[in-house]
């Protein structure tokens, strides 16, 4: 019961901060699935990518601006006390800003890393601009169409290929010829050089990133949880609000408190220790009981036949009570009807056999008086086959 009133002070707080406050949980930008990925990677320092390292740096964006979107929801200059769940829950978020700062420094939104990641790449950067611009210049002089095939720059002729050409493969379904003429082929050879220089500065970059996110792992992780849980909070409030539902309410039942709660939840409900427990469901048993039989059998006064009775109704003779949730009350009930029908029918033996005895005088009386006695325990004891 205590989980439950924790999840519905949850759901009021989303409903109060989006309904009364006007403050919306804005979860957009994060991708928790992508974001989960790099972390179980940088947790094992594998490199992450640059689309990776742009979903962790989108991310902690989204993280600072919930937590403080919630924490900034004031009235009358102090914290409402309804928001006090969600305040709970961002309390425990450390999003770390500063490893969004150092990725938003070498990393775009889309992945791409930026030329002022490193020197080392502005400079590789460089210089495979200047080898690419001279390629073009080299092939354009030419003549024909400057393309490029396997990574190099080549260039699509009309076949035949020029004598001396490096033919290096077709092009429209053979109708052009793809060379590259022997004064371009150092060039491209340069040019795969900055491409390698390129790709190994980047992994330095990838690297450096990777530990920045290795090293705040675990709180990232708590981070993410957080969001999550912040997630489906904001989700039920919403749900809540367009089926315009109320809160329900949780009440104990008469005599005792909810059994089996302990902490946060035992001052509100009540605790139930066994011996309590057993006790409870005894007087419970009891008094369905009374209920049932609150004179014993009808028409008869005798503590003997009531016990009779009752030993009828509930450890006859290849009989068993069954009790079944929601089919309790129906059982009880059929039970009832049955010991009045035996009641009914012990009352008519009782009868008769006083006529019976009256007709036979004194003597046959007292005889009687043994025989009714008899025969009232008899009809009790197997009214299930009469």
């Amino acid at each position: 019961a205590w989980e439950s009133e924790q999840l519905l002070d949850e759901t009021a707080a989303a409903m109060a901060m989006e309904s009364f406050h006007g403050v919306s949980l804005d979860f957009g930008g994060i991708l928790s699935a992508e974001v989960r990925r790099a972390l179980y990677k940088a947790e094992k320092f594998a490199s992450l990518g640059g689309d990776e390292l742009a979903a962790m740096m989108a991310f902690i964006g989204g993280a600072s601006r919930l937590s403080k979107a919630i924490e900034g929801v004031k009235e009358n200059g102090a914290p409402p006390p309804e928001l006090s769940p969600l305040r709970t829950i961002t309390s425990r978020m450390t999003p770390h800003p500063e490893v969004a700062n150092k990725i938003r420094e070498c990393v775009d939104d889309v992945g791409e890393f930026k030329d002022t990641a490193s020197p080392e790449l502005r400079k590789a950067r460089a210089q495979r601009a200047s080898a690419e611009g001279k390629i073009r210049r080299v092939l354009q002089s030419f003549g024909g169409s400057v393309t490029t095939h396997q990574g190099r720059f080549v260039l699509a002729v009309m076949p035949p290929a020029p004598p001396g050409s490096l033919v290096v493969g077709v092009a429209a379904g053979g109708a052009m010829v793809l060379i590259e003429p022997p004064s371009v082929v150092a060039l491209n050879s340069e040019l795969a050089s900055t491409l390698e220089a390129e790709e190994t500065a980047i992994d330095g970059i990838r690297r450096r990133l990777t530990y920045d996110v290795a090293s705040v792992v675990v709180d990232l992780v708590a981070c993410l949880d957080a969001v999550t849980r912040l997630d489906v909070i904001a989700a039920r409030g919403r749900q809540a609000g367009a089926l315009n539902a109320c809160r329900p309410k949780f009440i104990a039942p008469p005599g005792g408190g909810f059994a089996g709660i302990s902490g946060k939840g035992a001052g509100r409900f009540g605790s139930m220790d066994d011996d309590t427990a057993d006790a409870a469901a005894a007087a419970a048993r009891a008094a369905d009981a009374t209920a049932m039989f609150p004179t014993g059998v009808q028409g008869a006064a005798d503590e003997d036949v009531k016990d009779v009775g009752y030993r009828s109704s509930y450890k006859g003779d290849g009989e068993l009570l069954v009790e079944l949730a929601g089919l309790r009350q129906p059982v009880l009930a059929a039970q009832a009807i049955r010991a009045q029908t035996l009641a009914r029918r012990a009352a008519a033996a009782k009868a008769a056999l006083k006529r019976a005895g009256g007709g036979k005088g004194g003597n046959a009386g007292g005889v009687g008086d043994d025989d009714e006695q008899d025969d009232t325990e008899w009809l009790l004891s197997n009214g299930g086959g009469a």
